[in-house]
């Protein structure tokens, strides 16, 4: 078997902090307090010091990958969205517009313009036919996503819309507003089929599962709601967190919902889809959940919070698996990949990062913006990340022939102590 000089120095300084510790547990050792301190502190900084080279022996994670830089927008982008098909991209930006890029070349191919206020969130039908976007001037309009052209706009909300939403049938779509309700409505006659009211603040977060079954909401009222989607009867009112819920997400399988709370309660939370009832708080963030991600497999959640980190929990105990340390500012965004092989977060550190999610190994470090990341996705092929900024420009992000020869590197380095983490 071949060793590398690397991992020999790696072992070679893990076993000092144990002969330092050996030493002075020895009866007659005759080190004074004072020195027994220092001895302490060195074999805590070796700890770190085995943790950071052991990082080294990655592919330079602070070397950012290339980027094709997408400009054109006068404005914060708020929402970044990519085709199942990994053909276009869709941002949606404070400047009032949608924009659809080409996800090879990163040329424009249309510019969705007809909003008169600023758009908070886009997506994309499942067969990749129309895009939604919703807005502050209280609309929702739907798209065509080859040709650009407005085929639909909803109104009916009293203020303007944070959140929207697409069924797995791409027949109907949700919206959540600032004026405390949920509307949802039928894509092709462009009628409202419900509007949902029993929230007592505004909607942060919309979702519909994957079967259809259910819309689950978030809310500033501290409360999660959980509804028929295809009646719009209140199924559940989820009680629990003492802040703002600030992000939901539903599992592939439809059977689990994810919440994230703001500062004051600073938990995320998993209940039962069908029942409502809590089955597990995710405890250890210190400050507001921004972002939520699961796993296409629903083994694994990952969160991303006000506190500069991100964490890996297991879906099915709630608990702690690791803990992603390195952005300087919150984290806004996650999203994992759809072969569960990496995750990627956007901070306002102006950076994004790709970590292992098996290891919580950084992986990359993607510099180039200029301002906060408000926004990251990841292609369903997992070739391409795209993340928008608050800079004005949206990147695609080329990874996959880098990834792959840095998780095999991630996976090849051996574990510093835990003893050894401080």
């Amino acid at each position: 078997m071949k060793i590398s000089k690397k991992n020999i120095l790696i072992l070679l300084l893990s076993t000092i902090p144990y002969t330092i510790q050996h030493a002075t547990d020895q009866k007659d050792t005759k080190m004074s307090e004072e020195q027994k301190l220092k001895t302490e502190n060195v074999s805590q900084t070796l700890g770190v010091l085995i943790d950071q080279y052991a990082q080294s022996t990655l592919s330079d994670p602070q070397a950012s990958l290339t980027s094709v830089k997408l400009t054109g927008h006068t404005a914060v982008i708020e929402s970044v969205a990519i085709s199942s098909d990994n053909q276009f991209i869709v941002t949606g930006s404070s400047d009032t517009t949608a924009r659809i890029w080409d996800a090879k070349a990163g040329t424009l191919l249309h510019t969705l313009s007809g909003h008169t206020s600023g758009i908070n969130s886009v997506a994309i039908s499942s067969d990749n036919q129309f895009i939604l976007t919703g807005s502050d001037d209280k609309t929702a309009r739907v798209w065509d996503a080859k040709t650009g052209i407005l085929l639909n706009t909803t109104y009916g909300h009293t203020s303007g819309i944070t959140s929207v939403a697409i069924s797995s049938d791409n027949q109907h779509i949700a919206t959540g507003s600032y004026d405390k309700s949920v509307h949802i409505w039928n894509v092709r006659t462009n009628t409202l089929f419900h509007p949902l009211r029993g929230h007592a603040e505004r909607i942060n977060s919309v979702t519909i599962s994957p079967d259809y079954q259910c819309l689950v909401t978030g809310s500033d009222d501290k409360t999660v709601c959980i509804w028929n989607a295809r009646t719009g009867e209140l199924l559940h009112t989820l009680f629990g967190h003492t802040d703002a819920i600030n992000s939901v997400a539903i599992s592939t399988d439809s059977t689990f919902i994810v919440t994230g709370a703001g500062t004051w309660d600073g938990t995320a939370r998993t209940w039962n889809a069908h029942t409502g009832m809590l089955l597990h708080t995710l405890s250890g963030h210190t400050r507001s959940i921004n972002s939520i991600a699961i796993s296409s497999d629903n083994q694994f959640i990952v969160t991303g919070s006000l506190d500069n980190t991100a964490r890996i929990w297991n879906a099915n105990t709630g608990k702690l698996i690791r803990i992603l340390k390195g952005h300087t500012y919150a984290i806004n965004s996650v999203a994992i990949s759809s072969d569960n092989q990496f995750i990627v977060t956007g901070s306002s550190d102006d950076t994004a990062r790709i970590w292992d999610a098996h290891t919580g190994a950084l992986l990359h470090t993607l510099t180039g913006h200029t301002n906060v990341i408000e926004s990251v996705a990841i292609s369903p092929d997992n070739q391409f990340i795209v993340t928008g900024s608050s800079d004005r420009t949206a990147r695609i992000w080329r990874v996959q022939n880098e990834l792959n020869q840095a998780l095999v590197d991630s996976r090849k380095t051996p574990p510093s102590t835990p003893s050894l983490v401080i």
